[in-house]
């Protein structure tokens, strides 16, 4: 046999549809006699690539493998073809062929977040500033995909301490809801997330799941959750040897204070402020150096007396209602050590 193959073999596909991302199709080759010396390099795949190897189960005349498209990919003209390197069982040259076109369409879809609370209302950390809900606000959640998008509501989001409206949008591309906090909430790190399982209009699923910038929410009074010196405590008046000055005192909140909120007595024993310390009831306080020193992120203020505290004496320490979190929010009473 010194006669080349004349009739071309047949290149197909078993799904002439749209190929969408990452979607498995089955590539057969039927040449008109046994082929050898056949493998995937004599094939030229447009946007797609082998995910298993041409294999044949019926000595060389059919071979089939499984491909699917190149990631994010749109290209509506492409086509698979096959060369003249692959030989007949003797050795004779093959037929080039091309096979009829397939649309690709594997771009996923991605979304892009953004808050807008209507009152304004920020904050300001050592990094950036959030956008924050305290009680009576409401911000409006913006979700923009880069495409137009089917089978996508609520359920593809969660939105920590926080109530959303049902998402709605005119083009299926640009989608908004009224966000508002959730009651007695202090919490300083939000992000609303978007899953994976809404679609693209080809059917695509979303690239990978997003998350907001951050937002504050902050419902809730704050409190005192410790002292130091704590209750009942005998404590040295004067700086030890190694220079620790045991007549500092330090208040622990619960939640993030506003540093202009947190105030005291400095020129003077009058008691003023919101953070006191008395010997005598809070007839007289006792002057400090300066106001609070804020620490572990506006959580601990510290008061520095600007004498020696007497000795042999009991202080208590009052944290007034003026006392505010970072939105605002007052102790629903004064605390009293």
């Amino acid at each position: 046999d010194d006669i080349e193959p004349t009739s071309p073999p047949t290149v197909t596909l078993d799904d002439n549809s749209t190929f969408l991302y990452r979607v498995n199709r089955t590539l057969t080759v039927v040449f008109p006699e046994p082929a050898i010396a056949f493998s995937n390099t004599d094939l030229s795949l447009d946007n797609a690539s082998f995910q298993t190897n041409m294999a044949t189960s019926d000595g060389g005349i059919t071979w089939t493998a499984t491909i699917w498209p190149l990631d994010d990919k749109v290209d509506a003209i492409n086509t698979i073809s096959l060369g003249t390197d692959w030989t007949d069982q003797v050795g004779n040259p093959g037929v080039a062929v091309t096979s009829a076109n397939y649309e690709i369409e594997s771009l996923r879809p991605t979304g892009n977040f953004t808050i807008s609370v209507a009152q304004g209302t920020s904050y300001t950390n050592t990094t950036s500033t959030d956008s924050a809900l305290k009680p009576g606000d409401n911000a409006t959640l913006t979700l923009v995909f880069s495409e137009k998008v089917k089978e996508f509501s609520n359920a593809d989001l969660t939105v920590p301490n926080g109530t959303l409206t049902a998402m709605t949008s005119s083009d299926n591309i640009t989608w908004t809801g009224n966000l508002t906090p959730s009651d007695d909430i202090a919490d300083i790190t939000n992000s609303i997330g978007l899953g994976t399982q809404y679609k693209d209009i080809a059917g695509n699923r979303g690239a990978s799941a997003i998350n907001s910038d951050n937002y504050v929410v902050d419902t809730k009074a704050p409190s005192v959750s410790s002292i130091t010196p704590v209750n009942d405590t005998c404590i040295p008046i004067t700086a030890d040897l190694e220079g620790t000055d045991y007549d500092n005192i330090a208040v622990t909140f619960n939640f993030h204070m506003g540093p202009s909120y947190m105030t005291t007595s400095t020129s003077d024993t009058n008691c003023a402020g919101s953070m006191r310390v008395s010997s005598d009831n809070f007839s007289t306080c006792v002057q400090m150096s300066a106001e609070p020193t804020a620490s572990n992120v506006n959580r601990i203020f510290t008061l520095n007396p600007s004498d020696n505290l007497s000795y042999d004496t009991t202080y208590s320490i009052a944290v007034t209602t003026a006392a505010k979190s970072i939105l605002g929010n007052a102790l629903s009473s004064q605390y009293d050590s």
